[in-house]
């Protein structure tokens, strides 16, 4: 029973070994010397919404959040949704609001569309749009975004919201802190 165990163990491993060139491993992808550069990816953030002095807005996500960094469009994203059902809210109108803050993660992947390439002007306009963010200071903007009102319509706002954000070399991520928007 052993010498067949070993043996179908000897010849998975035989068999796994012979597969490994299917994998298309590239194993420069594991090291990082002095010369590469990793560029952002994503940015996230908490984003809490005032509707007057002392309320926050309670809705499951924020939508369509219009993110530029420097007048350059990074992407188009959504707020992380959240279960409204334990949140202490109170109805107004056509809104729900707590008395507690209330953030909502934001994380804004890079996105920058691949389009079609019928002309040399659209190749020109992608690699316009694959901008490399050096090391330094860049405004972040959140231009607009939408929100699922009680009764299913969606309301957009454009609150241009403006920020400081500090990049360093090698930064893959990087945390904005807590953003407030104000509604009233």
């Amino acid at each position: 029973m052993k010498k067949i165990i070993s043996l179908l163990l000897l010849t998975f491993m035989l068999f796994a070994c012979s597969r490994q060139e299917d994998w298309n491993y590239d194993p420069s992808s594991d090291v990082l010397s002095d010369e590469e550069i990793i560029n952002l990816e994503e940015i996230f953030f908490l984003l809490n919404v005032k509707i007057s002095d002392s309320t926050y807005l309670v809705v499951q996500s924020i939508d369509s959040i219009r993110i530029f960094i420097n007048n350059t469009l990074w992407t188009i994203c959504s707020s992380e949704s959240i279960d409204t059902t334990y949140i202490n809210k109170k109805a107004s109108g056509n809104t729900w609001y707590t008395e507690k803050k209330l953030n909502y993660l934001v994380v804004a992947h890079k996105n920058i569309q691949k389009p079609e390439f019928a002309t040399a002007g659209d190749y020109a306009d992608y690699l316009n749009a694959i901008h490399e963010l050096k090391p330094g200071e860049y405004a972040f903007l959140i231009e607009s975004f939408q929100i699922a009102l009680k009764d299913h319509t969606v309301q957009k706002y454009y609150p241009y919201a403006y920020t400081i954000i500090n990049l360093e070399k090698n930064q893959r991520n990087l945390y904005v802190g807590e953003i407030e928007i104000k509604l009233y």
